[in-house]
């Protein structure tokens, strides 16, 4: 009987690789369409010549003149720019941070899906084995069983969650800050920039919480399981139905916890870290500049959320009726005693290579689109 249960077994196994049908041919093209266009802006964005903002031309420059017909000086321009601030509309900032972060989403969503599967093997209580040895490793293995539909898992979701949690913290940051009394951008202390950043980023992760955790569903899938849900918006559906509005916020203390952390570190890490270095004379506004403080500050968020998104992604992944952990600090507890304190920094790596580009990618796109705009640099 073995000889003819094997090719049942093999055309058993095909069976699970053909009917991809349309959905998913549609969905690997999305995927390589959007991942296309963002490299061609990136590389734009850092190469063409007369996007550099050192070439900018200044008020003098362009020959204006004050009330009495002189022409402003730096000194008497940046007198001008200090009594009458410029007033950036709301919803100009909202729209710019979230089409950054969305074109970000979609360069690093690959090592995302490595990230989320690094976390979760050898999870308590779990089946799933540690067959994912390390960043480099994992997006082979990946590539090599699913194709580029398996690196591109959950990236509408993903896009989803940048369109409402980018826009609202990248968006609401500078307001928040001029609440707290921040006047002179070169000026401000650290902490108002780390309160201002907390607050924005509590905001979006708070309400673009259903967004995340269907991305973490997608994105925990294992080679040869079924999908959980057919789309994005069949499995806010069923999750909805399954368990209501609280089903759709699994999770959400741990997301929002993250985001205080992350977005805090971030956006006031690029800040400071950016006017430290224009304020010591080192280097002027532009892609330079942009780049080094956008790294330091993926850096540094990487550090500082690690643990608590190590945490986020295990509370996103389980059911309601399986449920493993209470809540943030139960699961912190419970990995801790279980796989050592190390475990909270599972990924790590894989962490950092996304934070990082995403990063670099979210703040010069939001730069470089503020510029076309004709809203001033953070």
């Amino acid at each position: 009987n073995q000889p003819t249960n094997q090719p049942t077994n093999h055309t058993t196994a095909l069976s699970h690789r053909l009917p991809r049908s349309r959905y998913c041919v549609r969905t690997r093209f999305t995927s390589i369409y959007l991942s296309g266009v963002c490299v061609c802006v990136c590389v734009c964005v850092c190469v063409h010549p007369r996007l550099s903002f050192c070439d900018m031309p200044t008020v003098a420059d362009e020959g204006a003149l004050n009330n009495d017909g002189d022409f402003l000086t730096m000194n008497t321009m940046h007198e001008v720019e200090a009594v009458k601030p410029l007033k950036t509309p709301l919803l100009y900032t909202c729209t710019l941070g979230g089409l950054s972060a969305m074109t970000a989403a979609c360069v690093t969503n690959p090592v995302d899906v490595v990230k989320t599967k690094l976390q979760l093997q050898g999870e308590l209580g779990s089946n799933r084995v540690r067959g994912y040895n390390g960043v480099l490793g994992g997006m082979w293995r990946i590539g090599r069983e699913e194709g580029l539909a398996g690196l591109y898992r959950g990236v509408s979701a993903s896009v989803l969650r940048e369109a409402v949690y980018s826009s609202l913290r990248l968006g609401l940051y500078e307001p928040i800050k001029e609440v707290l009394g921040a006047t002179d951008p070169t000026s401000t202390p650290l902490w108002t920039k780390f309160l201002a950043a907390g607050t924005s980023g509590a905001i979006g992760a708070a309400i673009s919480t259903p967004t995340d955790l269907v991305k973490v569903r997608f994105q925990s899938v294992l080679p040869g399981q079924p999908k959980p849900y057919r789309s994005t918006l069949h499995a806010f559906v069923e999750i909805f139905r399954q368990g209501g509005l609280r089903a759709l916020y699994v999770g959400t203390n741990a997301n929002t916890q993250r985001a205080v952390l992350l977005t805090g570190s971030q956006l006031a890490a690029y800040d400071h870290s950016k006017h430290y270095i224009i304020n010591r004379g080192w280097m002027h506004e532009g892609y330079q500049l942009h780049l080094v403080s956008s790294v330091f500050a993926g850096l540094v968020c990487s550090i500082t959320t690690s643990p608590i998104d190590s945490v986020k992604t295990r509370l996103m992944n389980q059911s309601s009726r399986g449920a493993l952990y209470r809540n943030t600090f139960d699961c912190f507890v419970k990995t801790i005693r279980a796989e050592g304190p190390f475990a909270l920094y599972k990924g790590f790596f894989s962490q950092w290579l996304r934070i990082a580009p995403h990063t670099v990618v979210s703040f010069m796109v939001f730069e470089f689109l503020r510029k076309l705009t004709g809203i001033k640099p953070i």
